[in-house]
């Protein structure tokens, strides 16, 4: 879980609401009221003040891509030519099998999460449609072998995967 204690723009109980969220946005207000010994409507004031400020930018599912049928998950690192590379991002956006993506300061310029079913899969992804984007000079690939931690939540130690053979999973 992300360390909250070096901002000092958020107070700590919204610093407490939000470690409430990250662990499980479906909390209810009652539950992060009950925690904060502060009452239901206040608790949803600050909820609100915090998505206005844009603290809070949405509210997410994460999926187990396995459960789905991708069992394979891979890290692309994209070269582009320079001055193409939001037209190369906003391209890879509009491929399904891209789950993330955003742009970097490096040599590569790009980076995209992939999910596919297998890989003959992600090869045909990465040669069909990624490589024959125009101002891609270079794709490394890396294969995801575990996953520790998705948006600052450590997933083996609050029990969220099952044990993998990585670190031993808790129980919930």
């Amino acid at each position: 879980m992300i360390d909250l204690t070096p901002s000092d723009k958020i107070s700590e109980r919204d610093k407490l609401i939000l470690k409430t969220l990250l662990r499980n946005s479906k909390t209810t207000t009652t539950e992060i009221a009950s925690k904060l010994n502060i009452s239901d409507v206040a608790t949803r004031r600050r909820i609100k003040k915090l998505e206005e400020d844009g603290v809070i930018v949405f509210y997410t599912t994460v999926l187990d891509p396995k459960k789905l049928g991708f069992n394979v998950t891979a890290i692309l690192l994209i070269e582009t030519t320079p001055s193409q590379v939001d037209e190369v991002a906003e391209t890879l956006a509009k491929i399904p099998y891209v789950i993330e993506l955003g742009t970097l300061l490096g040599d590569a310029s790009v980076y995209a999460l992939v999910w596919a079913k297998d890989l003959e899969d992600l090869e045909r992804i990465v040669k069909e449609e990624i490589g024959k984007i125009g101002a891609i000079k270079k794709i490394h690939t890396y294969l995801v072998a575990k996953k520790y931690k998705v948006n600052s939540l450590r997933l083996r130690e609050n029990g969220l995967v099952q044990n993998d053979g990585g670190e031993e999973a808790r129980p919930p």
